[in-house]
């Protein structure tokens, strides 16, 4: 997987059963049960679900179940550098 697509999974507000097993890379299936378990172990720790969806996991629960340091969406994905306005346009012209 490739940076480009793990930016489009994650700049999702959920995430699916088909998003987890490409991340993961096991079976749909499987994909099913971590989420379950995800859930569940927020759930055990009394920490409301922002999304109770059979199926999807909100990103932000899916990486405080990890117990991953929540970051600004614009950190974790930085845009790519704007060029220069003030830099000339070089041309060839063929005479």
């Amino acid at each position: 997987m490739d940076y480009k697509r793990r930016e489009a999974i994650f700049s999702k507000e959920a995430l699916s059963i088909k998003d987890v097993a490409e991340l993961y890379g096991c079976s749909e299936g499987k994909a099913c049960i971590l989420i379950k378990e995800w859930k569940r172990k927020l759930i055990y720790q009394d920490i409301p679900l922002r999304l109770d969806v059979c199926g999807k996991i909100h990103v932000l629960d899916y990486m405080k179940a990890l117990g991953i340091e929540q970051v600004d969406e614009h950190e974790r994905y930085p845009l790519a550098a704007k060029p220069k306005t003030n830099e000339i346009a070089r041309r060839s012209v063929c005479v």
